[in-house]
């Protein structure tokens, strides 16, 4: 009798563990795909030689930024002159290689055109010198000054982190000694000015400048989720794609 019991918990036993897979068995949930993307043909230039610089420079940073995104394999090659092929392994590859390219990454710093009513931006007057662009949030739009405007071209670092106090996803990034130079004169000549944080064309932020931002070192915060932060620090680190791409094949990788 005792050995039946014995034989009986030991079977029940190796039925648990059947049931209840771990190690690197259980931790296999990735799927890897080949995508094909092609670049914009209206946005490279018309010279071979300097169409070929920006598609190796695209790979490059496409590469970076599906690592940074959390791409476990990644793989960015040359596919003819306008084309990349992408080996990518991710839980979902087909939406990390969509938030990729979702936007170049194209980042500046403009003054706001304070002096604009809020009936001529609802009207879609901008004065000479200013653009009109809209909020991220897509509720309101701001007269943004185009003189003077710091490029994102400086920057050095960027990682996702956490706001003081109410403890909010942001983005902390690093300029290089030029860029800290260009925006402490910035933020020196225009203390109590709204300052725009403009990303591929929509305004993530405006705050004021209450004093002089000399060390080089900022912070962008707002309404992010934890993975909009993740997603734009990895796109700010990698730099901004010189023209735009879209997924014209994908297969699974055998």
């Amino acid at each position: 009798m005792m050995a039946l019991m014995r034989q009986f918990a030991f079977l029940l036993l190796l039925a648990l563990f059947s049931i209840t897979p771990s190690g690197p068995l259980a931790a296999q949930t990735a799927s890897s795909q080949i995508f094909t993307v092609q670049a914009d043909r209206q946005q490279l230039p018309q010279s071979a030689e300097a169409a070929n610089i920006v598609m190796a420079k695209s790979a490059q940073i496409l590469q970076i930024r599906l690592t940074k995104m959390g791409g476990r394999t990644v793989s960015v090659q040359r596919l003819g002159a306008d084309q990349l092929s992408v080996t990518l392994s991710a839980k979902d590859p087909e939406k990390l290689l969509t938030a990729a390219l979702q936007g170049r990454g194209a980042l500046s710093f403009h003054l706001v055109n304070e002096q604009l009513s809020a009936e001529d931006i609802e009207a879609g007057k901008a004065p000479t010198g200013s653009i009109l662009l809209p909020m991220a949030d897509g509720y309101s739009k701001l007269a943004i000054r185009q003189a003077g405007a710091l490029s994102g071209k400086y920057i050095v670092r960027a990682q996702r982190t956490f706001t003081q106090g109410d403890n909010m996803p942001a983005v902390d990034i690093l300029l290089d000694d030029e860029g800290r130079q260009k925006f402490g004169k910035m933020t020196h000549a225009n203390v109590g000015k709204l300052i725009a944080v403009v990303l591929d064309g929509k305004i993530l932020t405006a705050p004021r400048i209450n004093e002089p931002i000399l060390g080089g070192m900022l912070q962008i915060s707002g309404r992010l989720s934890l993975r909009e932060a993740d997603e734009l620090a990895a796109k700010l680190a990698s730099g901004s794609l010189p023209v735009d791409f879209s997924i014209v094949a994908k297969r699974n990788d055998q």
